[in-house]
């Protein structure tokens, strides 16, 4: 635990403390069920503020971090060379929008303020409950395109390309 974790700690208390150390044994969990497999420096550089809000609570902001992640991740190393691309652009031609669409979804209704009943200032619990999960889905999705799209940087380092 770094001094900025142990500084949101000592804010949140034991609490904050038992949801972070949760979220990082579901990390765990993640890292030993998807392989051997490499996740673009520029995305993982996000994780500890994930790990923050979601130790805090703050879904939203946890859920659109995995989704920016997964969107820099596939930028950086699906197409390094390709022009700024949406998510929903990236993820389907990589194919793998069919099963992530209601990721795109959500993820656009949270940034653009679409109505979706995840995107009011007061959730219903249960939806709370519902919005917690779709962090850890959107987090598993990392790790599953991670392991299952090729890096193509080394190959374009190779060639030139870039």
């Amino acid at each position: 635990m770094d001094s900025r974790d142990r500084e949101a700690c000592a804010d949140f208390g034991v609490r904050y403390w038992n949801r972070f150390d949760s979220f990082r044994t579901f990390e765990g969990v993640c890292l030993s069920h998807t392989g051997d497999f490499t996740i673009a420096n520029e995305a993982w550089n996000l994780l500890p503020d994930l790990e923050r809000a979601y130790a805090a609570k703050a879904y939203t902001a946890c859920f659109t971090l995995a989704c920016a992640m997964i969107e820099i991740h596939l930028s950086k190393v699906a197409a390094p060379n390709s022009k700024q691309q949406s998510l929903r652009t990236m993820l389907e031609r990589e194919g793998l929008l069919d099963e992530l669409r209601w990721l795109v979804k959500l993820r656009n209704d949270i940034m653009h303020g679409n109505s979706n009943e995840f995107v009011k200032y007061y959730r219903k619990p249960e939806l709370e409950a519902e919005l917690e999960a779709k962090c850890f889905d959107a987090f598993r999705a990392l790790h599953t395109i991670a392991a299952r799209v090729p890096d193509r940087r080394a190959q374009q380092i190779a060639a030139g390309d870039i």
